[in-house]
This record gives C-alpha cells, structure tokens and sequence, in this order.
C-alpha cells in the first residue's frame, strides 16, 4: 500500500467514528493533486454539512486558504495571526513568519500565496553552502 493510500485509509477510519471533532495533522501528505482536492473537499463538506468541527494542520497555504473557514497562523509556537484567510494571508504576515517576500491574490477559489524570494537576514546567501569551490564547481553544484 502506498502512502498516499495508506493516509486515505486513515482519513476513512477517523471519519467511520463519526467524531464531533476531526483533527488531522497534514491530512494531504503523500497524497497525488487529485486526493488531496477530494480529501480537503470532503472535510470542507464534512464541516459545513454535517456539522463536524474539522480543525486541520496544513502548510500548503493555497490549500488550506481555499478549503477552510479560519486559519490560525503560527510562529515559533504562538498564535500571530487568526481569522478568515483574507485576513491571515497577507504579504506582512507571510513575511514576519516564513521569512518570504510573497504576492498576495484574491480570486474565486481563494487566497493565492506566491512566494517570490526567501528573505535571508544573514546575507550569507547560497554559495556559502559551497565554501571556498571553484567558481566552476559551485556553479556546476547550483544547477543540479
């Protein structure tokens, strides 16, 4: 069984309960584009129609903008930010907390997030990495 199918399987057996509450930790992971639509759509529906709370662990932010109500925005432990993902996914809060210069979009099916550029306080940048290489070498090395 793959991971992918083994998560499903896990997903079933949590929703065969029947909870009041479902929390699931990165409930997409080792999951194909199509599973994880069908999966976030069926606890989207499991939450608006059968009145299940579904509190979900997600770090793909165009995900969990499109399929959830609220989200809760944490760094280094503590709540920074929560409320309706219009209000929680904004250029300010993705860079305070991910370190990440990112355009921010509203359209039918949500929030899109593009990350643009990691933001590196440090500026010790990538070649750092490589010490002291030949130029040819750390070049060869960043392009594979």
């Amino acid at each position: 069984m793959s991971g992918g199918e083994k998560q499903r399987v896990l997903i079933a057996r949590a929703l065969a309960q029947e909870p009041e509450v479902l929390l699931l930790d990165e409930p997409t992971s080792n999951l194909d584009i199509k599973h994880q639509l069908e999966v976030l759509g069926l606890m989207q529906k499991f939450a608006h129609d059968g009145g299940m709370t579904v509190i979900m662990v997600l770090h793909d932010l165009n995900l969990a903008s499109r399929f959830s109500d609220k989200l809760v925005l944490i760094n280094e432990g503590k709540v920074f930010a929560s409320g309706p993902p219009a209000a929680v996914l904004n250029p300010a809060n993705i860079r305070a907390v991910y370190d990440v210069e990112a355009d921010v979009d509203q359209n039918g099916l949500g929030i899109q997030v593009l990350p643009l550029r990691s933001i590196n306080e440090d500026e010790e940048d990538i070649t750092s990495l490589f010490g002291e290489l030949p130029v040819e070498e750390r070049q060869s090395r960043a392009v594979r």
